[in-house]
């Protein structure tokens, strides 16, 4: 039911046999082509490695609730879990905001060159109205986030605002498609470039670090001379984090300065640390 409902597809019956048959095997092989947008997570890690091998794979994917009632299921039951989304990709899905004409960011990887018009600031903005949905469940970040994205060539929280009666109006799962879309590109960002140095860090309260890092890295920018970096490029901003970040470290370094000072200096492992010098 749930590929049914994701590829748009009305669940049918047939009066013969056969093409019920052959109706229900193809939609069984399209669905294993695609995977999963989410994966469960399980709070007790000890208790879930506890649970036999095949049945932790499986469980990943289909929640305990939804299988056949077996003494290893009912344990498993009771573990404590939540979805997040597993899914890493460097594309914008939805270049036309639908059930509008607002056209959003172009994000493309082309032979291993990163090509976006999504600027700093409004990703950065973007990236604090998801952790504020990711907290609170909140369906007032949906449209905000929408709102953000969806402004063509160029950006402003102002514009921002003024869409939000125009967003407010499209169904739910259309503004969740935007918002999951997002959290897609922020880990490919984060976990797939030279950038996930940047998102990455050993403190141990992370909430809200990222986007209070990344507005405080804006407003220090500015301040060295690198001009109005907030409407630059994401790409060519993330490059001028990363020099700074490469800077401190040399500089650190020739201090004598050693390395698990550095790193705690900065927040970083001393792997991290070590790549940079």
């Amino acid at each position: 039911m749930y590929f049914l409902k994701v590829a748009g597809l009305i669940p049918r019956r047939f009066r013969k046999k056969e093409k019920e048959d052959l109706y229900s095997e193809n939609v069984y092989r399209a669905s294993n082509m695609i995977g999963f947008f989410f994966k469960l997570v399980y709070h007790n890690q000890k208790a879930f490695d506890n649970l036999d091998p095949e049945l932790q794979k499986l469980i990943l994917r289909t929640d305990p609730d939804d299988l056949p009632d077996k003494p290893e299921i009912r344990a498993a039951r009771k573990l404590n879990r939540h979805l997040e989304v597993d899914a890493i990709f460097p594309n914008n899905l939805l270049p036309v905001l639908p059930g509008t004409k607002l056209k959003g960011f172009r994000f493309n990887l082309d032979n291993e060159f990163l090509d976006t018009s999504i600027t700093a600031s409004q990703y950065v903005d973007a990236y604090s109205v998801f952790e504020v949905w990711a907290e609170r469940n909140d369906r007032n970040s949906l449209n905000l986030m929408a709102a953000i994205l969806y402004q063509g060539d160029s950006y402003s929280s102002k514009k921002a605002h003024e869409q939000l009666p125009i967003i407010e109006k499209l169904p739910e799962d259309v503004k969740y498609g935007v918002m999951l879309n997002f959290m897609a590109i922020h880990l490919f960002m984060s976990k797939r470039t030279k950038y996930a140095i940047l998102f990455s860090g050993t403190g141990s309260d992370k909430k809200g670090k990222i986007s209070l890092g990344f507005h405080d890295s804006i407003y220090s920018l500015i301040k060295a001379g690198y001009g109005d970096v907030e409407n630059d490029n994401l790409v060519k901003f993330l490059d001028l984090m990363l020099k700074e970040l490469k800077d401190s470290v040399k500089a650190l370094h020739d201090m004598d300065m050693k390395l698990d000072e550095i790193a705690s200096k900065t927040k970083l492992t001393a792997l991290q640390v070590k790549s940079l010098i």
